[in-house]
């Protein structure tokens, strides 16, 4: 089957953030279509993260790197789903890796440049199960590990609690 000459927004995004020092990052990802060449005239190859992610990130993937920022200003978690939620954190991190420090990696998905992103990111995933399904179901399916680790910090007596001394 032949490709077209198309990529889409994330595809496009990780391709100019090459040119800020990222390597290894190839895959098909997203749902939104760019013209491949419409993007390259739009862009330097030294363009910065956030005229990348204005340009040809797309709406959703803005949408998700403003979320992201807010949720850093405000010291609210983030937990990342697949590569293509992952796409915008790689943008942030590449202006300053202080804005998603408070991101995690609820999973890593089985689009080929996933992992490299999140290596990038120093983050490692909690799940390793290979999905691509969509709808942030990656990243869902982390949340009960996420409850559980919160519940035993919170919830599970200390052995002084228990024995009411350290030895």
């Amino acid at each position: 089957m032949k490709r077209s000459n198309r990529m889409t927004g994330a595809e496009a995004m990780v391709r100019m953030l090459q040119a800020h020092g990222v390597t290894h990052m190839f895959g098909l990802c997203g749902d939104t279509t760019l013209p491949f060449y419409d993007a390259l005239s739009r862009l330097e190859s030294d363009s910065e993260p956030m005229e990348v992610l204005r340009q040809v990130g797309g709406t959703e993937l803005v949408a998700i790197a403003g979320g992201m920022v807010e949720a850093r200003m405000r010291s609210i978690p983030v937990l990342l789903d697949g590569y293509i939620a992952t796409s915008p954190a790689l943008a942030l991190h590449a202006i300053d890796p202080d804005l998603v420090a408070n991101c995690r990696a609820g999973h890593c998905s089985a689009e080929p440049g996933h992992q490299r992103v999140l290596d990038h990111l120093s983050l490692s995933p909690l799940l390793t199960l290979d999905m691509r399904l969509g709808e942030a179901s990656g990243a869902m399916a982390a949340v009960p590990l996420i409850k559980m680790a919160c519940a035993l910090v919170n919830e599970v007596p200390t052995f002084t609690e228990w024995f009411g001394s350290d030895g």
